[in-house]
């Protein structure tokens, strides 16, 4: 937060008084009631100074390791996951040192700053809630680079500063069951529909069951079906069997980022899959796969899908098949050729309905690669 204007700096106030006008000296630190922004490695400025002035480190304005280590060690003393990341409950905490720290929200308790690094329920918790939103991402209790990726492009769908830490205010949106992004609305429906086919449930089955017997996932016949893995499959009724819809890469990372913004007033049609450079992509339907280079699509491929649905795919190193193809088949290899020359490699896919406008793929390669 290096150059942070100094209009925005919530600066320590006397507890109790108000300040002096003209008054330059600050007041004595063990009389204050400290608040700030979430602080972390590599920030600098005022408020870093205030922070080490507090833990009776060196004081320079820039949070460094030795000021991570002292912030570590007062988070374990006060009972804080020892994250080094410096949030409300830790400038409570600075402040409690000398007994004026404000008290701490009833919303707070029992949810912490969260950061890299972190672990437990509160993780887990936080990595719920993002799946939910639609950033996908495994309830490990681990908050490693794929969380903090997740929280980031959570946080900027919102508006929050996409630093990466779960704070309040991102605890307050994840909490929030309106959804504001108006753009990521459009619900895939092609899991369900390419090569459905009935099935009559006997006594016994559960989707497990079904699933196992008929090559699909208890997920994707629950949502095929809409309907929710909690409730079984009643014996005597028909379901629908989703039929084979491959994962264009089942090694990608992907969260839910159609419509999100991009240069000259574009929105992103479609997910990006981010996977080793040169990893195959697969067709996920049979048709006929053609070559479609392009300025921002840089090597890219078109499949018109023996579905009726046409499949973009942009960004790859280099081609595979061409012409008619089968699902399965290696079409391409990941990549970041065309404008994504500056990002890690990966896959940007889309799905057309019709051939018509692009819907959001998020549902569909969710149950197709989440196996």
């Amino acid at each position: 937060m290096a150059g942070v204007a100094a209009a925005v700096l919530l600066a320590p106030s006397v507890a109790g008084s108000a300040p002096q006008a003209g008054a330059s000296a600050a007041p004595p630190l063990h009389a204050t009631r400290l608040r700030g922004p979430t602080l972390s490695l590599g920030d600098q400025g005022e408020h870093v100074k205030v922070l080490q002035r507090r833990l009776s480190v060196p004081v320079d304005g820039r949070f460094g390791s030795r000021t991570r280590q002292a912030v570590q060690r007062l988070q374990a003393q006060a009972g804080l996951t020892p994250d080094g990341v410096v949030g409300p409950l830790t400038w409570a905490a600075l402040g409690a040192r000398g007994g004026t720290a404000p008290p701490v929200p009833a919303r707070q308790t029992g949810r912490p700053e969260l950061s890299i690094g972190a672990t437990g329920p509160a993780v887990a918790e936080a990595q719920r809630l993002l799946t939910r939103r639609g950033f996908r991402t495994a309830a490990d209790g681990r908050f490693g680079s794929g969380t903090a990726r997740a929280v980031i492009a959570f946080q900027r769908q919102r508006g929050l500063r996409p630093d990466g830490v779960v704070g309040p205010r991102t605890w307050a949106a994840l909490d929030s069951a309106v959804h504001e992004l108006r753009l990521v609305v459009a619900v895939s429906d092609v899991w369900r529909s390419i090569g459905s086919r009935s099935y009559s449930v006997r006594a016994g089955d559960t989707w497990a069951s079904i699933a196992a017997a008929k090559g699909s996932t208890a997920a994707g016949l629950a949502a095929a079906n809409r309907m929710t893995l909690s409730r079984r499959p009643v014996a005597g009724t028909t379901i629908q069997v989703p039929g084979s819809w491959q994962c264009p890469t089942p090694s990608g990372r992907f969260i839910n980022d159609f419509g999100f913004p991009r240069p000259a007033g574009r929105v992103h049609q479609g997910n990006d899959l981010f996977a080793a450079r040169g990893t195959p992509v697969r067709a996920p339907v049979g048709g006929r796969a053609e070559r479609f280079p392009n300025p921002i699509g840089g090597n890219a491929v078109q499949l018109h899908g023996n579905d009726g649905n046409r499949y973009y795919f942009a960004h790859l190193n280099s081609y595979g098949a061409a012409g008619t193809v089968a699902a399965g088949e290696t079409i391409g290899y990941v990549g970041n050729s065309g404008n994504a020359i500056t990002t890690p490699p990966h896959l940007h896919f889309e799905v057309h309905p019709n051939g018509g406008q692009a819907i959001n793929p998020f549902p569909t390669i969710t149950l197709a690669c989440r196996r």
